[in-house]
């Protein structure tokens, strides 16, 4: 049995450290999830919602939700958020939930630009339910296991360009509660989008998101170009890392509301591959 339990460990610390954060397709939607210096940056106040349903023809595909929260002090220059997070992964036997609590601040430069730095402090719950693989096993039911790291970041904003980086989980912390390899996967993401004005109505946006982890050997590169028709209809697509592509498209509606829906397919014949995402935003500017 102590075999057993020994070998259930070190299959679950693997999957574990595989694939620890929600995959996104409309980052710019989640910025502040991965990149702290993203609260209150873009917006005075911003709230939005996200799912995410991959592998649509699978039973138990992985899926996500996220929310976020964040809201801009001017007087001291100055943003707060929060942001949560639930991944449920394969088979649904794996389940994460992962709340951010974010802190930046913004130094304004002439013509406006805008550097903003940020921190934010990561709470991680996350538990596998044994029995959804070994349902006759009576010793062990579930594993849970509790996180808590910090992540850093800085963005700067000019009126046409956006740039960003973030390394997270910078403690790489171990589980408290277990005796286990459980740990804190650290990576790094990096983000640059430029719009370019082609008439009075309709811009393009190029823009690209890199995540990778920090000695830059495993590496996913979305490569993403967003058009504008009016400051109310959008449409898109993205390529990530030649794998997978997405077409993109979404609705303004008074410069407050937006909902944004992405459909992630592959170029190969394996349908397992595609997935659903839909946003819906709430922003003031």
């Amino acid at each position: 049995m102590k075999l057993y339990i020994s070998l259930l460990f070190i299959f679950l610390a693997q999957f574990y450290n595989a694939q620890q954060e929600a995959q996104r397709t409309m980052y710019w939607n989640n910025f502040s999830i991965d990149n702290p210096a993203a609260t209150g940056l873009l917006h005075k106040q911003f709230a939005s919602l996200t799912a995410r349903q991959e592998w649509t023809s699978v039973s138990g595909a992985p899926k996500s939700i996220s929310f976020i929260y964040d809201q801009r002090f001017t007087k001291i220059s100055s943003s707060f958020g929060i942001n949560f997070t639930n991944d449920r992964g394969n088979l649904d036997f794996s389940n994460t939930n992962k709340t951010n609590l974010n802190a930046s601040h913004q130094i304004v430069f002439k013509n406006d630009k805008i550097l903003s730095l940020g921190t934010s402090v990561s709470l991680r719950k996350h538990s596998f339910d044994v029995d959804q693989l070994y349902p006759s096993d009576t010793v062990i039911s579930k594993l849970v296991d509790h996180v808590t790291d910090i992540n850093l970041g800085a963005m700067f904003k000019m009126p046409k360009l956006i740039a960003g980086v973030s390394f997270n989980n910078l403690a790489r912390s171990r589980s408290t509660r277990l005796n286990t390899p459980f740990q804190n996967k650290g990576y790094l993401t990096l983000t640059a989008s430029y719009e370019i004005p082609v008439s009075l109505d309709f811009t393009v946006k190029p823009g690209f998101y890199l995540v990778s982890n920090y000695s830059m050997s495993s590496k996913n590169l979305d490569l993403n170009v967003i058009s504008t028709y009016k400051s109310k209809y959008w449409a898109g697509f993205s390529v990530v890392s030649r794998h997978n592509f997405a077409l993109m498209a979404g609705i303004i509606v008074k410069n407050k509301y937006k909902i944004s829906y992405a459909f992630n397919t592959s170029p190969t014949k394996n349908q397992k591959n595609g997935g659903h995402e839909i946003s819906l935003i709430f922003q003031i500017d």
